[in-house]
């Protein structure tokens, strides 16, 4: 099912959970508002977006493009729509399409 999958936190120097072989980012989090592996994000083999907040301890929330908030479960993934918000602790983050032979932000 998984094409590809990251785990957003604020640590790297432990092993992920699930999805095994997920790539891991951690975000620059003086606050401390993230969990150490806070959100699975998988784009599934359909191209589909589903997010799982990994049991954080400040949860995550989805606002829908037409405004509708949604406080995820853990450990429950739920599919995301290009344009929803997701928010993770003290950070957000659009979910957006991009070609893959689109330049990423920054790139000429």
């Amino acid at each position: 099912m998984t094409a590809r999958a990251v785990v957003v936190g604020r640590r790297t120097d432990q092993p992920p959970p699930p999805p095994a072989g997920a790539v891991v980012v951690a975000l620059d989090d003086p606050g401390r508002s993230l969990s150490r592996h806070h959100v699975s994000v998988v784009i599934g083999a359909d191209g589909g977006v589903w997010v799982t907040d990994l049991g954080s301890g400040n949860g995550t929330t989805l606002v829908s493009t037409t405004g509708e908030v949604t406080e995820l479960e853990a450990h429950t993934p739920v599919r995301v729509r290009v344009g929803s918000l997701l928010s993770i602790g003290d950070h957000a983050a659009t979910v957006v399409r991009r070609r893959p032979d689109a330049p990423t932000h920054g790139e000429a």
